[in-house]
């Protein structure tokens, strides 16, 4: 009987996983990335009035796949090298982070947090006031993951 329910078991989730893997994805160095969408929709809710580069924080997960331009925005990706050299040349900037993604309550999610890093007489400090985080939900029939929107919480 324990077998049974395996075979049932296996027959049933296989599919799933099956179809999941021809979704948007986090691979590919191209706009069907995820992380390539969560920030891009990240960014079309910044005013280009006010930040017309963006300094992103190298991650070899979530960055791979981030153009140099985003609408309105140029895009600088910095490794710690960067923002020690940025930091040489202002006492502080805005540096953003792209959590990798993450499930909860059956939504998929990507946090995106602006830090505001400063340099100090004891090291680089890193203050986090916030962030967005970017909602998505896999839908079956397009097979395509789909925004439901970004949410913005501050402290």
């Amino acid at each position: 009987m324990e077998k049974l329910w395996g075979l049932i078991f296996f027959l049933v989730v296989t599919p799933c996983w099956a179809f999941g893997q021809k979704a948007d994805n986090t691979e590919t160095l191209d706009s069907t990335n995820l992380y390539y969408q969560a920030f891009s929709n990240y960014c079309a809710q910044l005013s280009s009035e006010n930040v017309q580069t963006l300094l992103l924080e190298e991650n070899n997960i979530t960055t791979e796949s981030i153009p140099r331009r985003i609408g309105a925005h140029n895009i600088e990706v910095l490794d710690v090298f960067g923002v020690q050299n940025k930091l040489k040349e202002k006492k502080s900037i805005i540096l953003f982070r792209i959590v990798p993604l993450r499930i909860k309550n059956g939504k998929f999610f990507i946090n995106i947090i602006p830090f505001n890093v400063v340099s100090t007489s004891s090291g680089i400090n890193y203050i986090n006031s916030g962030g967005s985080i970017v909602e998505f939900f896999y839908d079956c029939s397009s097979k395509k993951f789909n925004i439901l929107g970004v949410k913005t919480n501050g402290i």
